[in-house]
């Protein structure tokens, strides 16, 4: 075999192995979904009721952001839930809202503004979610956004 062939092969395999180690690593990296950082399961919201993501219940309302988060608060207090100052935030286009009940169970409020006019809600009751507590939460959501303004 000749020095050129040598070297083209050489540099051939150089090349691709270098391909091999960088491939998919000039992605960049995507920001977090939420307030609390972790990111959210992709779920298709159904026409009618809310998604159960495993997890959480999800549903999308065409309303404002503050009017949501707004209503958000004043269904976990009607439920019985007290909410947490320190662990709760909310930034310009989503809130995380945390509550405890009287038997120290946990409920995580989850508001994401989709658009203008759309806001995704994942209400998560439980440390391991339940799904029916979520879903009433859900529903007590549902009846405040109806009440406001």
């Amino acid at each position: 075999m000749s020095y050129r062939a040598t070297f083209l092969m050489t540099a051939s395999c150089l090349v691709l192995s270098l391909l091999a180690g960088c491939w998919g690593r000039s992605r960049t990296a995507k920001g977090p979904d939420t307030v609390d950082g972790r990111s959210r399961p992709e779920v298709v919201l159904p026409s009618e009721g809310y998604a159960w993501d495993g997890q959480a219940s999800v549903v999308a309302y065409r309303t404002r952001f503050d009017r949501a988060v707004n209503a958000s608060v004043s269904a976990l207090r009607q439920l019985g839930f007290s909410l947490d100052q320190s662990q709760s935030r909310r930034s310009l286009d989503a809130a995380l809202l945390v509550g405890m009940n009287a038997q120290k169970r946990p409920a995580k409020v989850d508001v994401r503004r989709l658009s203008q006019a759309q806001i995704e809600v994942r209400a998560t009751v439980g440390p391991a979610g339940d799904r029916s507590s979520s879903e009433r939460l859900l529903d007590e959501l549902s009846k405040s956004l109806g009440r406001a303004e």
